[in-house]
């Protein structure tokens, strides 16, 4: 892959998604994660969004285009069978800063600057597999240096305590405001696994990460 450019999604049923070669013949699955990031510009922590984590080579289409196809080729499988998947999809230039995201559904992203962050709601799409003819939104922004995107599962905010307390943005928050990054995904997940003490956990956590150096 050209590390000029890389491009990525998450979704929560990676293994239903094997099928997608047939609509978009650019995709491919790479062997290792470590192929899927330039060196020193992202990552992905945790659970199964990891481990199962779909990579698509280099696309022919724009991200949202792309949700696009996969949304019909799925379409017709995942309605017979009542279910449904939701996905991010994002190209980023690391040399630029530029990035490009689509959304079917899944959590917002999460733009973090200046030891704070911000949900990229404005970003719409339905999830995979309810409308065969629905059409995805692009947004285009571009990060500055220190800046960082995370593209979380809801078991990051959803983790629950002993207590059956939720970890909850607010205590997202604080982490932001007193943690150092980036990257921050390790640490996020390091915090959220004390906080939760000897709860089992209830739902999947994984944070997929892209960042933009700092200078100096």
């Amino acid at each position: 892959m050209d590390h000029d450019e890389c491009q990525h999604y998450i979704d929560p049923v990676s293994s239903r998604l094997r099928k997608l070669t047939e609509a978009n013949r650019s995709l491919a699955e790479i062997e290792s994660l470590d192929d899927l990031f330039p060196r020193g510009h992202g990552s992905c922590q945790g659970g199964d969004g990891c481990r199962s984590l779909p990579i698509l080579a280099p696309l022919q289409n724009e991200v949202h285009n792309s949700l696009g196809n996969v949304n019909q080729e799925m379409h017709a499988l995942m309605s017979e069978e009542g279910f449904f998947a939701t996905m991010v999809m994002s190209r980023y230039w690391p040399r630029t800063g530029k990035v490009h995201i689509a959304r079917a559904g899944h959590q917002y992203p999460l733009w973090v600057m200046n030891n704070g962050f911000q949900e990229l709601s404005n970003i719409h799409g339905i999830p995979i597999g309810i409308d065969f003819g629905a059409e995805y939104e692009k947004a285009e922004f571009v990060l500055s240096p220190g800046e960082t995107i995370l593209l979380v599962t809801d078991g990051i905010t959803e983790a629950e305590n002993e207590k059956g307390e939720l970890f909850g943005n607010d205590r997202l928050t604080d982490y932001f405001k007193l943690a150092t990054g980036p990257p921050w995904a390790q640490g996020l997940l390091e915090k959220i696994d004390s906080w939760r003490g000897d709860a089992v956990m209830n739902d999947d956590l994984t944070i997929l990460e892209l960042w933009r150096e700092p200078q100096g």
